[in-house]
C-alpha cells in the first residue's frame, strides 16, 4: 500500500506536469504563432503579402522600388485591395484592365529576392471571376530581365490562353527571340518558344495557386519548372533567364489585349517568396518527369532531364510543409534588407 507521503508526492507530481503543459500551450503557442521570424523560419517563406494591412504596402517591404507598375488601362480600388473575394482573411490585391484599344497592365514586383540573383519559389494564389477568351495575348508571371543601360524585357512569361472548348488554361513562354536574344537553351536561334500543357484548366470563381521555381543565369544555367495547385505543368532546365548584362526581375500581372468579355479582373492573395514549395504537395520540393509539353508547331524545344536545383538558396530549406499552406494563419512578413 502507498503511503499518505506518496499519494501526496505522486498527486503533486501529476498536477506540476500538467500545469507545465498548459503553460506551453498558454504561453509558447501564441509567441510561435504571432513571431513573424519564427513562423517564416518555420515555412521557409522569405517574405508574404497578404494584404490584411488593407493596402499593398507589404510589397514595399525592404525596398525603394516602385512595386505597381501599370500602363494602358489599368484601375485599381482604393488602396489597391478589395473585400470581394479573398483567399483567406478579408483583403485581396485587385487588379482590372481594359484591354479593348490597347495592351493595358496592372503590374506588381516585388524585387529584394529576386535581384540578390539567388534561386527561389515564387507564388501567389489567383481568381479568376469568370472565364475570359484571350484574343491576342496575356500575361500572368513575368520575369523580366533589365541591363546596365536600362533596357528591360519580359524573357520568360506564364500566360493565359484558350482550349478548343473555350476553357483557360496555362502556358509558358520564352520571349528572348522577340528581342534578338538566342535561346533559352545551348544551340537554339532568336526565336520565341511556346510550351504547352494538358494536365489542368484554369479554375473560375475558384482561387487556384500558381508557383515557380525560378534560377537565373545569363548563359544556360538556369530553370524554371512551374506548378498550378501541386501539379507541375513545367520544367525547363539548362536555359538562360536574362541577358548577359542583366539581372531578373518578378511580377505577378493581369496583362493583355483583345480580352473578352472585357473589361478583365483578376484578384491576386497571399503572394509569396519562399526557399522551399508552401503549395499543395510541397512536401516534395524536387521537380517530377513529365511527358513532353506542347510546342508551338513549328518549334520544338527539349524539355531536360529533371534534377534537383544545385544551387544553394539564400537560406537553409524548410521542414517539410502540410498541402496547401495557409499564409495568413502560420506567419506574418518578413522584411528583407532593400535595393
Amino acid at each position: 500500500m502507498m503511503t499518505l507521503k506518496r499519494i501526496f508526492t505522486r498527486g503533486a507530481w501529476i498536477l506540476g506536469a500538467r500545469l507545465s503543459m498548459l503553460f506551453t500551450f498558454a504561453v509558447y503557442l501564441p509567441f510561435t504563432l504571432n513571431n513573424p521570424t519564427a513562423a517564416a523560419a518555420q515555412s521557409g517563406v522569405v517574405w508574404s503579402a497578404d494584404h490584411e494591412t488593407g493596402n499593398l504596402s507589404q510589397w514595399a517591404q525592404g525596398t525603394s522600388n516602385n512595386p505597381a507598375q501599370d500602363s494602358g488601362t489599368c484601375s485599381r480600388p482604393p488602396n489597391g485591395v478589395s473585400t470581394d473575394v479573398a483567399h483567406s482573411g478579408r483583403f485581396s490585391m485587385k487588379m482590372t484592365i481594359d484591354s479593348s484599344v490597347q495592351g493595358s497592365g496592372c503590374r506588381q514586383f516585388r524585387y529584394p529576392e529576386i535581384l540578390t540573383g539567388q534561386p527561389f519559389y515564387y507564388s501567389a494564389w489567383l481568381y479568376y471571376p469568370e472565364n475570359y477568351v484571350v484574343r491576342s495575348h496575356t500575361n500572368i508571371f513575368q520575369f523580366k530581365s533589365k541591363t546596365d543601360s536600362g533596357q528591360s524585357d519580359p524573357l520568360w512569361i506564364i500566360r493565359t490562353d484558350n482550349r478548343s472548348n473555350g476553357n483557360m488554361f496555362y502556358t509558358l513562354r520564352w520571349k528572348g527571340g522577340t528581342y534578338n536574344l538566342t535561346g533559352p537553351q545551348s544551340g537554339n536561334s532568336a526565336q520565341d518558344k511556346t510550351y504547352s500543357q494538358t494536365a489542368l484548366d484554369i479554375p473560375v470563381a475558384k482561387w487556384t495557386h500558381l508557383e515557380v521555381f525560378f534560377r537565373q543565369s545569363n548563359q544556360y544555367g538556369g530553370r524554371i519548372t512551374v506548378w498550378q495547385d501541386g501539379v507541375q505543368l513545367f520544367d525547363v532546365d539548362n536555359i538562360k533567364t536574362k541577358y548577359p548584362d542583366g539581372d531578373n526581375r518578378w511580377s505577378v500581372n493581369n496583362y493583355g489585349l483583345d480580352i473578352s468579355p472585357n473589361p478583365v479582373v483578376l484578384y491576386v492573395d497571399d503572394a509569396a517568396v519562399s526557399n522551399a514549395r508552401i503549395g499543395p504537395g510541397g512536401s516534395a520540393p524536387a521537380p517530377t518527369a513529365t511527358t513532353a509539353p506542347t510546342i508551338a508547331p513549328t518549334i520544338a524545344p527539349t524539355i531536360a532531364p529533371t534534377i534537383a536545383p544545385t544551387i544553394a538558396p539564400t537560406q537553409p530549406p524548410a521542414s517539410t510543409q502540410p498541402a496547401g499552406l495557409n499564409l495568413k494563419n502560420n506567419f506574418l512578413p518578413v522584411a528583407l534588407s532593400g535595393s
